[in-house]
């Protein structure tokens, strides 16, 4: 309850220090807080040093976060070892960022066992997104489109952006156009940026894929 009337006080820097002692005990949730307010402001070497003591502990969302840090900071050898480490715990999230270091780093059928395991959970889109980029990078376009169209049972732009570049290369232009209609409708700025991640998918870049590490 003391967490929580210091988390709601408008007086942040009182709450960073408040927070910032808590952390120190290894107190998982203070730490949980402090280090995602510090990774927001992209202080990565702060967060990392906030979140250690209790992720070392075993605290899940303090492993998460942690790897969010260690990635930025191009340490990915350790994000790869936290993010396995709160996965185990039933961390879907940091499955997802599993998933998208296994991919990056060019192990694919690792990374797909990772995006299958989560099709029961809430980040099952994202997870048959990026199994659809595999099969879309793989020239599987058939397979492609029917993970995308499960992805996209919760409508995003990333996915339905996929579809219609998925249906145009089957040489369904009608069914591309709607799938682009479909994409400005739910967040899409541009046709510019659909063509900006298109190529960035297609280059196999797979944070790209996902849309950033999941917090």
């Amino acid at each position: 309850m003391e967490l929580a009337r210091i988390t709601s006080d408008s007086a942040l820097h009182a709450k960073r220090v408040l927070l910032r002692q808590a952390a120190r005990g290894g107190i998982g949730p203070a730490a949980s807080v402090l280090g995602g307010m510090l990774s927001r402001e992209g202080r990565w070497i702060s967060s990392a040093a906030v979140l250690h003591k209790a992720a070392a502990a075993g605290d899940v969302s303090c492993l998460r976060i942690l790897g969010v840090a260690y990635a930025e900071l191009g340490r990915t050898g350790k994000a790869r070892e936290v993010w396995a480490r709160a996965a185990e715990a039933g961390s879907a999230p940091a499955a997802v960022n599993l998933g998208t270091v296994e991919a990056q780093s060019g192990r694919v059928p690792a990374a797909l066992a990772i995006w299958e395991s989560l099709e029961e959970s809430s980040y099952s889109p994202v997870a048959f997104r990026c199994r659809g980029v595999a099969a879309l990078l793989a020239g599987d376009h058939a397979s492609a489109l029917a993970l995308l169209a499960k992805a996209n049972e919760v409508t995003d732009w990333r996915s339905s952006v996929l579809l219609a570049y998925s249906h145009a290369r089957l040489g369904s232009s009608a069914e591309a156009a709607i799938w682009i209609r479909i994409a400005r409708r739910v967040g899409l700025g541009s046709a510019r940026d659909g063509h900006v991640y298109l190529r960035k998918v297609v280059a196999g870049d797979w944070l790209a894929v996902v849309g950033d590490w999941q917090r």
